[in-house]
């Protein structure tokens, strides 16, 4: 509720004062140091389990790295397009598509998935890739593994 009272906010401002803004919303946060051991680690990837409580966002990640750019890139952009809210994620946590798993655990959404490409990622970056060039380039998959995911 925060979140959406906030980004109500941040539009009020936009439309009566003119203020570009930009919620950059950050899916499952991975630290680099975080130790190999650690429960959830996707440079260890297992199948996927069916999402628990807190939804999609087990089944993708953003690496702080890739995070980090994004916010430089939404603070020094000039792009009059760049505004609102927009998803940061680096990759999927497992193997499998998204566009699997959503057929499998989500028979209901199928549709939807039969418009994803092998890559896509149920919370799309593609607003974030397009308006501010973002690129993510810390996957579990290798360096620029990433470049592909939308």
């Amino acid at each position: 509720m925060s979140k959406y009272l906030n980004e109500e906010t941040l539009r009020l401002f936009s439309r009566d004062c003119g203020i570009r803004w930009v919620a950059l919303r950050m899916i499952g946060v991975y630290m680099p140091h975080h130790d190999a051991r650690w429960d959830w680690n996707p440079r260890f990837p297992e199948p996927a389990a069916p999402p628990g409580p807190t939804g999609f966002d087990v089944w993708e990640y953003l690496d702080a790295r890739d995070a980090a750019t994004a916010y430089r890139l939404a603070i020094g952009s000039r792009n009059p397009a760049v505004t609102g809210p927009m998803y940061l994620a680096t990759d999927r946590t497992c193997p499998e598509e998204h566009r699997t798993l959503i057929r499998q655990h989500y028979p209901e959404l199928a549709d939807r998935a039969d418009d994803m490409g092998p890559d896509d990622l149920i919370l799309s970056i593609r607003r974030a890739r397009e308006l501010l060039g973002y690129v993510p380039r810390h996957s579990w998959r290798g360096p620029g593994a990433g470049q592909q995911v939308r």
